[in-house]
């Protein structure tokens, strides 16, 4: 794990560090995490190393063992279905929710089309774990229009159990990705005024990716 600075940072920052070693991939799927040695890695001030596991395990990242031993979640294939099932509604829910919202979908769009922009540039230039990070931006940004706070935190939950899935696919083959051309699509519909076609189109987005991350992590 990476060295991390050890002065006056917060609970949250450390658990921050955490989470993001483990979506990030560079602490893999199954490991072990000793308490002993988050406390020398993350530094023994701030949250306990073992509040701050029992804040991964229920945020879907981490799993507790028999005999307090804590590993990084490993999902088998039914799993990633599942997680993407459920993610694929919440998507197209949040979606639909522009129109009941009375939502600026002329800005929405110009917001959503410099994403992708920026999405491309990332993936021609390789840059898997920022290509995901605009992504993640991609679809948060559409529920900041349309607030919904019950599906906002489910939709966090959900996009932390799934980046390192997501982040072991584009590692292995960045440049196969269409996300950012059937985000396009999405966009337009979006600006025709579309929506229930754009939360149909954002369903199936999701959907047509389980198959890919049941593959990466195999």
């Amino acid at each position: 794990m990476d060295q991390i600075s050890r002065t006056s940072v917060a609970p949250d920052r450390l658990l921050n560090n955490l989470r993001q070693a483990i979506a990030s991939g560079r602490i893999a799927p199954g490991t072990r995490l000793d308490e002993a040695v988050l406390e020398v890695e993350y530094g023994p001030a701030g949250m306990a190393p073992e509040e701050c596991l029992a804040v991964l395990e229920a945020r879907g990242l981490g799993v507790r063992e028999p005999r307090r031993v804590w590993r990084v979640r490993a999902h088998d294939a039914a799993e990633i279905r599942q997680l993407y099932a459920v993610r694929a509604l919440l998507e197209r829910q949040a979606v639909a929710g522009l129109a009941e919202a009375g939502a600026d979908i002329e800005r929405l769009v110009a917001d959503l089309t410099a994403i992708n922009a920026t999405m491309t540039k990332k993936r021609a230039a390789g840059d898997a774990e920022a290509y995901l990070k605009g992504n993640e931006r991609f679809h948060a940004t559409i529920l900041r229009y349309a607030p919904n706070e019950p599906l906002r935190l489910t939709s966090a939950l959900l996009t932390d159990m799934a980046a390192p899935l997501r982040l072991a696919r584009l590692r292995k083959d960045l440049a196969a990705s269409t996300a950012v051309e059937e985000h396009g699509a999405i966009i337009e519909m979006l600006g025709a005024g579309e929506v229930d076609a754009a939360a149909d189109a954002m369903q199936d987005h999701i959907l047509g990716n389980a198959d890919a991350a049941v593959a990466a992590a195999a």
